[in-house]
């Protein structure tokens, strides 16, 4: 109307204005049909170039497609039905500055057509290339030089070596999503991209990865997404359906459909983290869903069917099985997973309890040191008293002795021994007088506690003599000692002291104490080894709380140690005692003593009820009599692992035993200086005059020239090694 306003001024005529008007009015809608032709037509040859002409169904193809998805915020993103050049070239017009390029599911086979524009995109950070049909990359990506994210899994790699490498010429590449089948493919991956900081979603821990820590998020597409083939099928149904009467929408509908499908999914899939079967579950409904299309297509076309009614029906009750079964799945994997975080707990709890009753231990032991450290003031004060009765013995006579004792008035004092008995040397143990008949014999309990009492007078003897600068007595002559201040007559001292040795051959093989008593009196092993001993009890005891408290979790400790007590004094199992000793040893000795036990246990079989008698008016089972079968006393078993502790030890110093008795020509289990330095000489030649006497100043330094048998054992241990070993 304004053309024709203005054309009338210009012609001054009403009819030229009119023609003027027409002629413009078809031109310019000449140009709008030039233009509308020229669109549709490129828009159409785009819509043929998605895919191949043989698999071309005229259908929307969702791998062509980009959605809004949750993962990505407000960035921008793509949404058009074009392959990936074209969303490219979108990017290039409206938004070149974007640090983002969303190509998923766009059809692309061969990523070098694109690599121009992806240079172009100078801000680009994070490339999303999954669910295409990629089979490589480009060789060269260093171009790329600000990227850090790359997405390509659910791509048909041929080698996953040459991704690996293409990936490596990226300089900023930190965090990949990939699918990755093998370890060999993890390990080409790291191999070529060491800095990478998370792989699928998982943090990088000091460059490795662990494939079963998320074996399904390195599984395959299958967990993650819908695969190709199975959105054809579906194509191919929803066609096959729509072709029995034709809608002119129907294309737009399944794009529209499988977009929001799709989209769905993949911001599932990402709550998912690393949860295998919860991405299992989605990806099930979520096909589920896909499917709904098809089954909205054949309600459609039955509007007036009589069919219509029980299809919506079956169509119900299947979404609603399908909800029942995906919501028990979820109840299940949640039941179990608190159960596995229960047990864990209950693990560490365990574990932290062993660490608790470990450091009690160390906390007694501390105390224990502390206490006798404590009583180092009151044995500084008795070593005054010891020293003038000491002199008081040697001097003779009683007058002496107590002029002495009333100097030294408020200390501890001593039995005094008469000066004749104090004069007569001391009667070695294997020239006592064989017992006479009725004469006194000791139980194997009044033996324990005699054994007892003679070790601790020892420990307080010794300590007393290191503070008095006096020599240290052997296991022997402390036991004369003993039976002196605790006695004082010689017929008892000897009756009691033949009593002993008798009872010790007498219960020697019964029990393993009074084996190692015997050999430490006859200077066969270092007093120090009854510790040793003592220490393998204990630890047989906390292995067997241990393992009863992994086997019954919910107990107290005061339920697991009545527990303990009980199987103490009764029988320990073979799967029981097994252990311990694996724990306890190493391979080779293992094995010996797991023979030694079994042979033990079928020797004792003969005394045992026969394994078809009937108990408690059943027969048992082939477990409980395999399991009664492999069982041993506590004790028995106990002393199978002393006796082998034993036997080791008394082989390891046979031959520097040998040697002692050379140089102890007294035969008493002490050595003077010069018997020490020959001793070392022939223990370890190589020692220079030096070292011998720094080691005599560690073993006699105040020159009492009386070392005993324990004493240079304790003294010599690590040359003892290198004498044994060689």
């Amino acid at each position: 109307v304004f053309s024709s306003i203005i054309l009338y001024y210009v012609s001054n005529s009403y009819h030229s204005s009119i023609f003027y008007y027409f002629l413009f009015v078809i031109c310019f809608n000449v140009r709008s049909i030039i233009r509308s032709v020229f669109f549709f037509f490129f828009f159409f040859q785009a819509e043929d170039g998605i895919r191949d002409a043989q698999e071309s169904r005229g259908l929307g193809d969702v791998y062509k497609r980009q959605g809004i998805n949750a993962e990505y915020g407000d960035r921008f993103l793509v949404a058009m039905s074009s392959p990936g050049a074209d969303k490219l070239k979108f990017l290039l017009e409206h938004d070149p500055q974007c640090d983002q390029a969303h190509l998923e599911y766009s059809d692309i086979n061969d990523l070098t057509p694109l690599m121009g524009d992806l240079r172009a995109l100078t801000n680009l950070a994070e490339l999303y290339l999954h669910g295409n049909r990629l089979t490589a990359l480009v060789p060269d990506m260093s171009q790329l030089h600000r990227l850090e994210k790359v997405d390509i899994r659910g791509n048909s790699f041929r080698d996953v070596v040459d991704v690996a490498s293409s990936l490596a010429t990226l300089p900023n590449l930190k965090h990949l999503m990939i699918t990755m089948r093998t370890e060999q493919d993890e390990d080409a991956i790291f191999t070529f991209v060491p800095n990478l900081e998370t792989v699928n979603g998982v943090s990088c821990k000091r460059g490795g990865f662990d494939m079963g820590a998320d074996t399904a998020v390195a599984g395959g597409p299958e967990t993650m997404a819908i695969s190709e083939a199975e959105f054809d099928a579906v194509v191919d149904l929803y066609e096959s359906i729509t072709q029995i009467a034709p809608r002119a929408d129907s294309s737009e509908i399944f794009d529209r459909h499988a977009d929001v499908v799709m989209g769905e999914l993949d911001a599932a899939v990402v709550r998912c983290n690393d949860d295998a079967y919860a991405r299992t579950a989605v990806a099930c409904k979520h096909r589920s869903d896909l499917y709904s299309v098809c089954w909205d297509a054949i309600m459609g076309q039955l509007s007036d069917h009589p069919l219509l009614a029980p299809l919506a029906e079956l169509r119900r009750a299947h979404y609603e099985i399908l909800g029942q079964m995906l919501d028990n799945s979820e109840q299940q994997t949640a039941f179990y997973k608190d159960k596995v975080h229960n047990q864990s707990a209950e693990l560490e709890s365990a574990a932290q309890e062993t660490t608790e009753m470990l450091q009690g231990a160390e906390e007694m032991e501390r105390r224990f040191n502390s206490r006798m450290n404590s009583l180092s003031a009151e044995w500084e004060r008795e070593r005054a008293a010891l020293n003038a009765e000491i002199s008081s013995l040697r001097a003779g006579g009683a007058s002496s002795s107590n002029g002495n004792a009333g100097n030294t008035a408020g200390m501890i004092t001593v039995r005094a021994v008469s000066p004749q008995k104090a004069a007569e040397p001391t009667q070695s143990l294997a020239n006592l007088p064989r017992p006479k008949p009725g004469a006194r014999e000791l139980s194997l309990k009044q033996l324990c506690t005699f054994m007892d009492e003679l070790y601790e007078s020892k420990i307080k003897f010794d300590t007393k003599c290191r503070e008095a600068r006096l020599p240290r007595e052997t296991m022997e002559q402390h036991l004369y000692t003993y039976l002196n201040q605790k006695y004082g007559l010689k017929s008892l001292i000897i009756e009691w002291a033949s009593a002993v040795m008798a009872a010790v051959k007498r219960f020697s093989e019964e029990d393993n104490d009074v084996a190692v008593f015997g050999r430490i009196l006859r200077n066969e092993i270092d007093e120090e080894f009854r510790i040793v001993q003592k220490q393998l009890k204990d630890t047989v005891q906390d292995l067997l709380r241990v393992y009863l408290k992994g086997k019954h979790p919910l107990k107290s400790e005061d339920e697991v140690g009545k527990l303990l007590g009980k199987r103490i004094k009764a029988h320990v199992y073979e799967e029981e005692w097994t252990d311990i000793i694996k724990y306890m040893y190493n391979q080779s000795d293992s094995v010996t003593l797991i023979m030694k036990c079994k042979d033990y246990i079928e020797a004792s079989q003969a005394h045992r009820q026969p394994v078809g008698v009937q108990r408690r008016g059943r027969r048992e089972s082939r477990e409980e009599q395999s399991r009664e079968a492999g069982k041993i006393m506590y004790d028995d078993f106990l002393k199978i692992l002393l006796d082998f502790q034993l036997k080791g030890h008394e082989k390891f110093l046979l031959k520097f035993m040998k040697l002692f008795r050379q140089f102890d020509k007294d035969k008493n289990g002490v050595i003077n200086e010069e018997e020490f330095r020959q001793l070392i000489i022939a223990t370890d030649p190589n020692k220079s005059d030096k070292e011998i006497a720094e080691l005599l100043n560690l073993v006699d330094p105040h020159n009492n020239q009386q070392i005993s048998f324990s004493e240079c054992v304790g003294f010599l241990s690590s040359d003892l090694v290198h004498m044994t070993s060689a």
